[in-house]
């Protein structure tokens, strides 16, 4: 009697027990296959809600307009030939008034008068004296030499080609060279660099 009782004893508090307890242990029967089934289904769930997640925050994103960083770049868009077709800024002083300058300064045979209105290149035409293409520098020399040994007198542009581009101006004058007189014509264009109109050819011939 004591062996059975021993014995029953034995197996209520035996292996199954002690098993029982420790697959029991922090709440999880890792023993019991039912359980196991039922984590990894909680594991698939949460993979799901996650994913769920990450599309909701992409599709709210996509759906936010454009931060205002973004808003206030200027980025390169397509060229426009707006400005190559740009025109020049309108000069500061009209052709007229130049041309004024310059009969002003040939009469009085004052070349300073209109010094700071020479072209980079100027054609130089000048009746015994020099003939060609000169740099501003190099015009305004000869033209200051020319009008030192000559006077021209009773200078008038009596002619203005009107031109937004290459305005001339021509008359006659009188050349007064060791003592005799010659009677001459003077020419003088005009053409645009940036704001300013500047002398690009003159000829005393």
């Amino acid at each position: 009697m004591c062996h059975s009782s021993g014995g029953d004893g034995g197996r209520e508090g035996g292996p199954f027990s002690i098993g029982h307890s420790v697959a029991s242990l922090g709440g999880v029967e890792y023993n019991n296959p039912s359980n196991h089934a039922a984590s990894t289904m909680d594991h698939s769930s949460l993979g799901r809600s996650a994913s769920l997640a990450g599309l909701l925050v992409f599709l709210l994103f996509i759906g936010t307009p454009a931060p205002a960083f973004f808003a206030d770049q200027h980025f390169p868009g397509p060229r426009s030939d707006q400005a190559a077709h740009r025109k020049d800024a309108p000069p500061k002083q009209h052709y007229r008034e130049v041309f004024t300058e310059i009969e002003r300064g040939l009469s009085a045979g004052n070349v300073n008068g209109f010094s700071g209105v020479f072209a980079p290149e100027v054609q130089v035409n000048l009746r015994g004296g020099e003939s060609g293409y000169f740099s501003s520098h190099q015009a305004y020399y000869l033209l200051d030499t020319y009008l030192h040994t000559r006077r021209l007198a009773n200078l008038s542009f009596t002619t203005i080609g009107e031109s937004d581009v290459n305005p001339y101006a021509t008359g006659g004058a009188s050349l007064m060279y060791r003592g005799s007189r010659e009677y001459v014509q003077v020419y003088v264009a005009l053409s645009l660099a940036g704001d300013r109109w500047v002398i690009s050819r003159i000829n005393i011939y």
